[in-house]
């Protein structure tokens, strides 16, 4: 809770820093390239290190019981050293405030600009000297069997900070982490090997994309001159870095299917579904079909509560139709999202500069829409065949598959239904407990419609649950 009211608390201060004392940068440099430069700033108002991270050191370089005490206290002098310095930053903003209001009309912009960067350009040097000194004293405490360690300890440590920085589906997943998930021993032959490969290719890359996004952040004023004399530069550098967002998703995409190969066949292909699961989720999640037809081979399975062979026999081979053709449009998704995706990032970036001059936006069509229109008709399809085969009631009674069931009818002019009538007339009535949904919505209350602004897929938006407690490497 403590640490929920710091984060909102820093977030509120910056707000209130950039809107006063960064006035003058705001007022010279072209809205998009300042925007995408405070970015960096802001990333600077908090410390690369938490206290959450110890629990990272203290596994990955198995600290005994008196190192993990040492490193805890050289944390809390990082969270302190840090602390200090970006209240002193504050501070001399602050005292900028109402200079910067007198001076504005009556010294160029670029002195101007000269006197709001230099405290955050010289706080952002000190802050990565307190990231470097922290590293460095963690170091100092370890005996040379751990001093072993820290090479691949700094790799892994990298993508757990780094990762999540992705957009694009497949950007974000952690090979380590799904291996880990479905019990892979990735330390032994020739997994192992397999395995540092794919580390050392994702720690480059994600380090050259980095360096992209964070941008020159020992020569601040320079970047934001640039920028305010050629607005292209800034568009240039964006576009740079969906090219670097692209390469770390084709090692995830390679590497994918490198370390699938060296596995028996059962465990490959539980290993590529998981990870093409949290990779492009958009694409590969389970679909209510797959539930409702998973639900009907229990049912009717051998061990279900209505065992029946040739019922089950049925189910299987129209489900296993349903999934060939999944499989294959599925597919089609995957190949449209990987050269989609970064197109309409471009298009986007292009945009910002359009949209500042004034000129028509680009409008590129998404190729995935009519894919997952496709993929909606496709399960109505085989769920329609499914409901035949069983009847209504017996398909009725599957989990999920009531959203697929029309409405119930009743005869108002048999006396035996006016009963249920006059009380599903009282559900349908507004207020009232239990109230069943509008004419064409699902029995459970959810739109027929597909959810609209989600993101942009796995890596795009949030969540591919990479970071789950245990070690990767």
């Amino acid at each position: 809770m403590q640490q929920s009211i710091t984060r909102s608390s820093t977030r509120t201060s910056l707000a209130s820093l950039l809107t006063l004392g960064l006035i003058a940068v705001l007022a010279i440099v072209p809205a998009q390239p300042a925007q995408a430069q405070l970015g960096a700033v802001a990333q600077a108002m908090e410390p690369e290190y938490f206290t959450r991270d110890l629990l990272i050191f203290i596994e990955g370089l198995d600290l005994d019981e008196t190192q993990a005490v040492i490193a805890e206290a050289i944390f809390d002098d990082y969270e302190q050293r840090f602390m200090d310095g970006k209240q002193q930053m504050e501070d001399e903003i602050e005292s900028l405030t109402a200079e910067l209001q007198e001076l504005r009309g009556k010294i160029d912009n670029d002195k101007l600009l000269e006197m709001v960067v230099a405290p955050i350009q010289s706080w952002m040097i000190r802050r990565e000297g307190l990231n470097d000194q922290l590293i460095e004293n963690v170091r100092v405490i370890l005996v040379p069997n751990q001093q072993e360690l820290w090479t691949a300890f700094a790799r892994k440590l990298y993508r757990e900070k780094k990762l999540d920085e992705g957009r694009l589906s497949g950007e974000r997943v952690d090979l380590f982490v799904v291996a880990r998930d479905v019990s892979i021993d990735t330390t032994e032959e020739p997994v192992k090997a397999v395995m540092l490969n794919y580390a050392l290719a994702l720690d480059d890359a994600l380090r050259a994309r980095q360096r992209l996004m964070d941008g020159d952040n020992k020569d601040l004023l320079n970047v934001l001159r640039n920028r305010q004399d050629d607005p292209n530069a800034d568009l240039g550098n964006r576009k740079k870095i969906e090219e670097a967002r692209v390469i770390v998703r084709n090692v995830n995409d390679s590497y994918r299917e490198e370390i699938a190969a060296i596995l028996d066949e059962g465990t490959a292909q539980t290993f590529r579904t998981e990870v093409l699961r949290r990779a492009y989720p958009k694409i590969y999640r389970l679909t209510n079909a797959e539930r409702v037809f998973n639900d009907a081979l229990t049912v009717y399975g051998p061990e279900g509560d209505k065992d029946n062979a040739e019922l089950y026999d049925a189910i299987l081979g129209l489900y296993s139709e349903f999934l060939g053709k999944l499989a294959y449009l599925n597919h089609n998704m995957y190949e449209a999202t990987r050269t989609s995706e970064p197109e309409l990032e471009m298009a986007r970036i292009d945009n910002s500069l359009r949209r500042v001059r004034g000129e028509e936006l680009l409008r590129p069509e998404d190729p995935i829409r009519p894919m997952q229109q496709e993929k909606r008709e496709l399960e109505r399809e085989y769920i329609d065949r499914l409901r035949a085969l069983l009847g209504d009631d017996e398909f009725g009674d599957l989990n999920g598959a009531r959203r697929y069931m029309p409405p119930p009818k009743y005869d108002p002019n048999d006396p035996a239904n006016a009963d249920k009538g006059e009380r599903l007339l009282q559900l349908h009535s507004p207020g009232k407990s239990g109230t069943l949904p509008p004419k064409g919505g699902k029995p459970d209350g959810r739109p027929d419609a597909p959810p609209t602004d989600l993101g942009r897929g796995s890596g795009v938006g949030s969540g591919v649950g990479n970071r789950q407690p245990g070690n990767d490497d």
